[in-house]
């Protein structure tokens, strides 16, 4: 018998951490690096950035920023009793747009935008580093910082002490031609302010070892001691290192030097220089009850890019972001303006913001005017007398409007020849997070499962039981490329590959705390918010980081733990069958490890497992550089082939695989051999 991962409901009833891919193929998903560590109750996405509500009040994260919103008083921004937003091109003048981003909380719309501030002329720059190395013929981007941040002219001009020995063009990028040194300048156009940095072309050296220290050591489990390297000569030009472990399953040691004991064992830890694949060696002793030798020194590397101890705080009282409130352009008889709706959810479509208060009338405001909103031109749905208007979303040329029992569109390119018409009835959206479209396709989330519109049959079959009690905050969301469905319900976050088919089940990077509140999008990358604060999704081979308080480091990595589990399989109905082998297919990362473990049953003990890594050899290359957001690790990764002796029988069998680190499953086939039942 053959049993491969082509997805069908019936075949897995666990896919932790997995998602399908092409072919059928499941793999871990991407690891997720937590960015702010407040408790969210709310947030939206905004480009790269990030609205949220935090204890009532507004908050803005992007990248370095973390800002309190203040109203124009001075005093923290309330987010009311509502929370949406659509992004929206304001425009300021002819040729001159502005991003804004409107908000409705359920009484009023504001919008938020990059506070300019007039006039703001150039104090000083600021070149960082000092001092750079690089080698003949290679590049280097320098940075410079201008005070203000909100300078208006940031022109500068580069010029070199040396154009022989490093070049330098506009953008600030210099180039080695031969050894020797060069002082490169900044200086900028307003003000005529100027900084200095020293640039030291020089000729690559040949890696010739690699020594480690110490060589012998003793750690008791969970605990975490460093290892210390010396790449030479010392003055080798690539000093880039990767790490073995003989056994991970007795020890696990970090990029930075960390080891951290998991179980009683002995092991081999060897660093290896990635030019030349000089190796040295540590003999890692890992003890239940004993005293361990010390080392001195605990990794400072930083993970992410934010202090210790949670979400950063910006040191300047600069606001960089501005709250804008403004009242309705169109007047009443008595020239006062009427109200702005209530808007409890936003979109934009036809180049105008578009709003609904929880009724059956939905609003807008005339074109490129988004302050000018004209009582007539509220549109009702379905009469007076019928659902209110759940929820909003952009399809291409129509605008889908929901209610709990239906789907409707609008069609037209302006109020005099909006038409309106019923697509869906039976169906409708939960809440104004319940639609989502990638232009070509609309999902939307009705109470008793995820549709695709234009198809009668639920998506979400295979995960029927998420559905048994209703969710008034489930929430769906596509990734940028709408490959990707994720759905939020009874605070169990699934994901449906929307090209391929199939589910998996991605759980909280903090165990100890699944509490999440939202899903949102941003700079293209799915995140999620709750209790613990925003996480961003990351890359594939990117393990999961988070901050922990009072700890020397920045962060915590965990690899990604991915589990895949078969419903029981009765290979024979008239007897016994015995599992003799059992053969597994995966690629994976080159320090992961995969457990196969075989039960007779979905609550009984196993009766046989055995675990291997994910790689045959060293890889090639592992390219590691630190973003914003996410540190990539770029590899050639492996597929293994393992055959598994086994010598268990039964009626049933119950196939398991538990995966750390990046894995795809391609597959593993049982070998069974039939006996006949007894008489």
């Amino acid at each position: 018998m053959m049993f491969t991962l082509t997805y069908t409901p019936d075949a897995y009833r666990i896919a932790n951490n997995l998602q399908l891919g092409g072919n059928g193929l499941y793999e871990s998903r991407p690891g997720f690096f937590q960015v702010v560590s407040d408790n969210i109750n709310r947030a939206i996405g905004w480009n790269d950035a990030c609205l949220m509500e935090i204890f009532g009040g507004v908050y803005v994260w992007h990248g370095g920023i973390f800002e309190a919103i203040k109203d124009a008083t001075g005093q923290l921004l309330t987010a009311n009793l509502k929370f949406s937003g659509t992004r929206f091109q304001g425009l300021q003048s002819l040729g001159n747009r502005e991003e804004r981003i409107y908000i409705g909380n359920g009484k009023s719309l504001y919008y938020l935008h990059r506070k300019v501030i007039a006039g703001g002329n150039v104090t000083a720059i600021e070149l960082t580093p000092k001092t750079v190395e690089l080698l003949v013929n290679t590049i280097y981007q320098l940075s410079a910082i201008i005070e203000p941040a909100w300078a208006l002219n940031k022109a500068i001009t580069w010029t070199s002490s040396d154009n022989g020995i490093v070049s330098v063009d506009d953008a600030g990028t210099a180039t080695g031609l031969k050894p020797g040194n060069a002082i490169i300048t900044a200086t900028t156009e307003d003000g005529g302010f100027s900084d200095s940095c020293t640039l030291t072309v020089t000729p690559y050296v040949v890696t010739t070892g690699i020594t480690m220290a110490p060589t012998v050591l003793t750690l008791k489990i969970d605990e975490e001691q460093r290892l210390t390297w010396q790449v030479l000569p010392e003055e080798a030009t690539d000093t880039d290192i990767y790490w073995l472990v003989d056994d991970t399953a007795i020890c696990l040691v970090k990029e930075w030097g960390a080891v951290i004991g998991l179980s009683e064992g002995v092991t081999v830890v060897r660093c290896r220089t990635k030019k030349g694949h000089f190796e040295a060696q540590c003999r890692v002793s890992v003890v239940l009850e004993q005293e361990t030798q010390t080392v001195a020194g605990r990794s400072m590397t930083a993970v992410g890019y934010q202090p210790a101890g949670g979400t950063p705080r910006n040191k300047t009282t600069v606001q960089f972001y501005e709250a804008v409130f403004f009242e309705n352009e169109f007047l009443d008889d008595d020239n006062q303006p009427f109200a702005l709706p209530k808007a409890q959810f936003v979109a934009t479509w036809r180049n105008r913001i578009w709003a609904g208060d929880g009724t059956h009338i939905i609003y807008h405001c005339q074109n490129d005017k988004p302050h000018h909103w004209e009582p007539l031109d509220a549109i009702a749905i379905q009469g007076g007398y019928q659902s209110g208007v759940t929820g909003l979303c952009p399809f291409g040329n129509k605008l889908m409007v929901s209610t709990p029992e239906s789907l409707w569109q609008i069609v037209g390119d302006s109020p005099y020849n909006w038409e309106f018409q019923t697509v869906v009835t039976g169906q409708g959206a939960v809440n104004d997070r319940a639609m989502v479209s990638d232009g070509h396709r609309l999902f939307y989330l009705d109470w008793h499962g995820v549709y695709q519109l234009g198809q009668t049959a639920p998506l979400s079959e295979a995960i029927a039981e998420a559905f048994y009690s209703p969710d008034f905050e489930a929430q769906i969301i596509l990734d940028a490329q709408g490959e990707y469905l994720y759905l939020l319900i009874q605070q169990r976050l699934f994901v449906l590959n929307t090209w391929a088919g199939g589910w998996g089940e991605i759980l909280h990077p903090v165990p100890s705390n699944t509490a999440i509140k939202g899903l949102i999008l941003i700079g293209g990358q799915v995140a999620m918010y709750g209790e613990s604060g925003l996480w961003i999704m990351g890359s594939q081979y990117t393990p999961d980081v988070w901050f922990q308080s009072g700890m020397l480091e920045w962060g915590k990595r965990a690899p990604v733990v991915s589990t895949i589990r078969t419903w029981p399989v009765q290979p024979n109905h008239y007897g016994m069958a015995s599992l003799n082998r059992m053969y597994v297919s995966v690629e994976g990362f080159y320090q992961g490890s995969t457990v196969y473990s075989v039960y007779p049953g979905e609550n009984q003990s196993e009766l046989a497992s055995q675990e291997f890594k994910n790689w045959l050899h060293s890889p090639r290359e592992i390219l590691i550089r630190q973003e914003p957001l996410q540190v990539i690790c770029s590899e050639q990764s492996q597929r293994v082939y393992l055959e598994a002796p086994l010598e268990v029988s039964g009626p049933q069998f119950e196939h398991q695989l538990m995966s750390c680190g990046y894995v795809r499953y391609h597959r593993f086939d049982p070998v069974y051999f039939f006996t006949e039942r007894r008489k």
